[in-house]
């Protein structure tokens, strides 16, 4: 039974982002691909990071959200200040993409996809050949086979 999940059809075959596409394009992009993030991709095609739910919201709301415990002592006035971070659609997404997410390579193993769901709490983990994306492998979609196995659907 090893591995099994990995070699289900797991791997979803995803368009990807250039780092030099402005955000709004790119947003669109991960919309419609209807997954949490993508891969993005430098000039010359080279895997740079992924794009997506968490990268958006760090463009759009203040830095410092992230390193709060609790959100009680923020005035909803803030949300006013949002209208003018809302400019970050016409920026690159290189100032917004996240450079250091998890990436397994081909032939990666169940326990491998696990650890870096758990561990690194990812939505995504994009697929690497040669340095170059070649499909992600959503959360989702390794919960969903997790839970065939479990019940005994699994083929």
């Amino acid at each position: 039974m090893p591995d099994r999940i990995a070699r289900q059809v797991l791997r979803r075959p995803a368009p990807v982002v250039r780092a030099e596409d402005l955000v709004a394009p790119a947003v669109r992009k991960v919309l419609d691909a209807g997954l949490p993030g993508l891969p993005v991709v430098d000039a010359d095609g080279g895997y740079a990071g992924v794009f997506g739910t968490r990268e958006l919201i760090g463009a759009v709301f203040p830095r410092y959200l992230e390193q709060l415990r609790g959100t009680t002592m923020i005035s909803p006035a803030l949300d006013e200040v949002l209208e003018r971070r809302l400019e970050c659609a016409g920026q690159p997404v290189r100032e917004h993409l996240d450079s250091e997410h998890p990436v397994v390579d081909e032939g990666f193993s169940d326990t491998q996809l696990a650890e870096l769901f758990l561990h690194h709490r990812v939505q995504i983990v994009p697929v690497l050949s040669g340095g170059r994306a070649q499909a992600v492998v959503p959360a989702e979609g390794f919960f969903r086979e997790l839970g065939r196995l479990l019940l005994g659907d699994a083929a």
